[in-house]
Protein backbone atom coordinates (compact mmCIF):
# COMPACT_ATOMS: atom_id res chain seq x y z
CA UNK A 1 0.00 0.00 0.00
CA UNK A 2 1.44 3.58 -1.37
CA UNK A 3 2.47 5.37 2.69
CA UNK A 4 2.39 8.35 1.10
CA UNK A 5 -1.31 8.93 2.44
CA UNK A 6 -0.30 8.45 5.55
CA UNK A 7 3.02 10.19 6.42
CA UNK A 8 5.47 7.57 6.48
CA UNK A 9 7.52 8.97 4.23
CA UNK A 10 8.09 12.12 5.83
CA UNK A 11 8.35 10.61 9.26
CA UNK A 12 12.37 9.27 9.19
CA UNK A 13 12.06 6.05 10.82
CA UNK A 14 14.48 4.57 12.82
CA UNK A 15 15.33 1.06 13.54
CA UNK A 16 14.08 0.22 17.13
CA UNK A 17 12.00 3.54 16.94
CA UNK A 18 9.80 4.13 20.29
CA UNK A 19 6.33 5.25 19.56
CA UNK A 20 2.99 5.78 20.55
CA UNK A 21 0.74 2.64 19.63
CA UNK A 22 -1.89 0.53 20.01
CA UNK A 23 -2.76 -3.32 18.74
CA UNK A 24 0.59 -4.86 18.77
CA UNK A 25 -0.06 -8.32 17.21
CA UNK A 26 3.53 -10.28 17.46
CA UNK A 27 3.81 -14.00 15.30
CA UNK A 28 6.17 -15.92 13.95
CA UNK A 29 5.88 -17.17 10.44
CA UNK A 30 8.56 -18.86 8.81
CA UNK A 31 11.51 -19.39 12.05
CA UNK A 32 11.10 -15.31 12.24
CA UNK A 33 9.53 -12.48 13.71
CA UNK A 34 6.86 -10.53 12.84
CA UNK A 35 4.60 -7.73 14.86
CA UNK A 36 1.49 -5.95 13.41
CA UNK A 37 1.16 -2.50 14.93
CA UNK A 38 -0.68 1.08 14.77
CA UNK A 39 1.07 3.91 15.79
CA UNK A 40 -1.21 6.98 17.21
CA UNK A 41 -0.94 9.83 15.10
CA UNK A 42 -3.44 11.97 16.63
CA UNK A 43 -5.16 11.13 20.08
CA UNK A 44 -7.76 8.57 19.72
CA UNK A 45 -6.67 8.14 15.50
CA UNK A 46 -5.76 5.24 14.60
CA UNK A 47 -5.35 5.67 10.48
CA UNK A 48 -2.45 3.26 9.75
CA UNK A 49 -0.52 -0.20 10.51
CA UNK A 50 2.64 -1.01 10.24
CA UNK A 51 4.51 -4.41 10.00
CA UNK A 52 8.15 -4.55 11.48
CA UNK A 53 10.00 -7.82 11.29
CA UNK A 54 13.11 -9.22 13.41
CA UNK A 55 14.96 -12.50 13.59
CA UNK A 56 13.86 -13.31 17.78
CA UNK A 57 11.34 -11.50 19.82
CA UNK A 58 13.57 -9.36 21.59
CA UNK A 59 15.12 -7.65 18.20
CA UNK A 60 16.42 -5.82 17.04
CA UNK A 61 12.87 -5.04 14.80
CA UNK A 62 13.41 -3.23 11.76
CA UNK A 63 10.10 -1.91 9.18
CA UNK A 64 9.21 -4.46 6.91
CA UNK A 65 9.98 -3.57 3.43
CA UNK A 66 6.21 -3.40 2.70
CA UNK A 67 6.10 -0.79 5.82
CA UNK A 68 2.87 0.65 5.96
CA UNK A 69 -0.07 -2.32 5.43
CA UNK A 70 -3.28 -0.80 5.10
CA UNK A 71 -4.09 3.21 5.77
CA UNK A 72 -7.83 2.60 4.96
CA UNK A 73 -10.25 2.52 7.43
CA UNK A 74 -12.04 -0.63 7.02
CA UNK A 75 -8.80 -2.34 8.11
CA UNK A 76 -6.29 -0.52 9.60
CA UNK A 77 -6.74 -1.25 12.93
CA UNK A 78 -5.74 -4.50 14.71
CA UNK A 79 -8.53 -6.99 16.07
CA UNK A 80 -6.92 -9.73 17.59
CA UNK A 81 -3.99 -12.47 17.44
CA UNK A 82 -3.24 -13.82 13.52
CA UNK A 83 -4.91 -17.12 13.27
CA UNK A 84 -2.58 -19.44 11.36
CA UNK A 85 -4.44 -21.97 9.20
CA UNK A 86 -1.83 -24.44 8.59
CA UNK A 87 0.44 -22.51 5.93
CA UNK A 88 -2.44 -19.37 5.93
CA UNK A 89 -1.81 -16.65 7.99
CA UNK A 90 -5.28 -14.83 8.70
CA UNK A 91 -5.32 -11.02 9.69
CA UNK A 92 -7.79 -9.61 11.96
CA UNK A 93 -8.94 -6.09 12.17
CA UNK A 94 -11.97 -3.82 13.25
CA UNK A 95 -13.91 -2.59 10.31
CA UNK A 96 -14.40 1.33 11.60
CA UNK A 97 -15.57 3.18 8.96
CA UNK A 98 -19.00 2.22 10.65
CA UNK A 99 -17.58 3.46 14.10
CA UNK A 100 -15.08 2.58 16.48
CA UNK A 101 -14.90 -1.19 16.17
CA UNK A 102 -18.35 -1.42 14.56
CA UNK A 103 -16.90 -5.11 12.86
CA UNK A 104 -14.23 -7.87 12.44
CA UNK A 105 -12.33 -8.24 9.34
CA UNK A 106 -10.57 -11.76 8.81
CA UNK A 107 -8.12 -10.89 5.94
CA UNK A 108 -6.19 -14.10 4.21
CA UNK A 109 -2.13 -12.73 4.46
CA UNK A 110 0.86 -14.15 1.86
CA UNK A 111 4.09 -12.58 3.93
CA UNK A 112 7.64 -13.08 3.26
CA UNK A 113 10.70 -11.47 4.23
CA UNK A 114 10.75 -8.67 1.07
CA UNK A 115 6.82 -8.97 0.22
CA UNK A 116 3.38 -8.80 2.04
CA UNK A 117 -0.08 -9.34 0.64
CA UNK A 118 -3.43 -9.61 2.30
CA UNK A 119 -7.19 -10.22 0.39
CA UNK A 120 -10.50 -9.89 1.99
CA UNK A 121 -11.48 -13.20 3.65
CA UNK A 122 -14.80 -12.65 5.95
CA UNK A 123 -16.14 -10.53 7.90
CA UNK A 124 -17.75 -10.61 11.28
CA UNK A 125 -21.00 -8.31 11.75
CA UNK A 126 -22.48 -7.51 15.37
CA UNK A 127 -25.78 -8.98 14.01
CA UNK A 128 -24.60 -12.47 13.94
CA UNK A 129 -23.97 -12.30 17.27
CA UNK A 130 -27.16 -10.68 19.08
CA UNK A 131 -28.30 -7.85 20.20
CA UNK A 132 -24.40 -6.32 20.31
CA UNK A 133 -23.49 -2.39 18.80
CA UNK A 134 -20.21 -3.72 17.71
CA UNK A 135 -17.34 -6.21 17.97
CA UNK A 136 -14.40 -5.06 18.82
CA UNK A 137 -12.11 -7.97 19.48
CA UNK A 138 -11.64 -11.75 17.65
CA UNK A 139 -9.25 -14.62 19.18
CA UNK A 140 -9.13 -18.00 18.78
CA UNK A 141 -6.88 -20.80 20.45
CA UNK A 142 -7.58 -24.38 19.16
CA UNK A 143 -11.31 -24.55 19.37
CA UNK A 144 -12.06 -21.76 21.31
CA UNK A 145 -13.24 -18.49 20.27
CA UNK A 146 -13.07 -15.11 22.06
CA UNK A 147 -15.37 -12.29 21.32
CA UNK A 148 -15.32 -8.92 22.60
CA UNK A 149 -18.52 -6.94 21.73
CA UNK A 150 -20.31 -4.30 22.83
CA UNK A 151 -23.76 -3.77 24.06
CA UNK A 152 -25.92 -0.53 23.25
CA UNK A 153 -27.92 0.37 26.18
CA UNK A 154 -30.69 2.51 26.76
CA UNK A 155 -29.94 5.60 28.43
CA UNK A 156 -31.21 6.04 32.02
CA UNK A 157 -31.31 9.79 33.81
CA UNK A 158 -31.05 9.61 37.69
CA UNK A 159 -33.80 9.83 39.47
Amino acid sequence: EDCSSCGLANWGWADNAIMRAVDPVPFMHRNRWYMFVSPIVVDAQVPFTLLFTAPQLLGPWTLHPAGCISSDVRFARGAGAVIHDGERLIRVSQECAGGYGHSICFSAVELGEETYEEKPYGQLLPEALGNLGGVHTYNRVGDWEVIDGRRLMPWRSAP
